[in-house]
């Protein structure tokens, strides 16, 4: 059932790169699994000089429009943020 549930959804990722902070993903992977893998594995040249790269959330939305209202109204500006305490994410 839970398995059911989970494609069905339609997810949101926050993958910063943890050597380069000013650098992340923030989208709807279809494949999380390949989101994550493809980077580390320096398959692009965007990618390949931030490694590593790590997941810091994933969000679910039970519809497409949800999923893109999320992105669009949190997560336009892209670079990153910066809590009270001066700590990145």
């Amino acid at each position: 059932m839970l398995f059911t549930v989970l494609q069905l959804m339609h997810c949101v990722s926050l993958i910063p790169s943890v050597q380069a902070r000013d650098r992340r993903y923030v989208g709807e992977p279809s494949n999380l699994r390949h989101r994550l893998i493809a980077p580390n594995a320096g398959q692009s040249v965007y990618t390949r000089a931030f490694k590593p790269w790590r997941l810091v959330c994933y969000l679910g939305f039970a519809s497409e429009t949800s999923a893109k209202t999320f992105l669009k109204r949190h997560c336009i500006d892209r670079r990153p943020t910066q809590s009270n305490d001066g700590q990145d994410y």
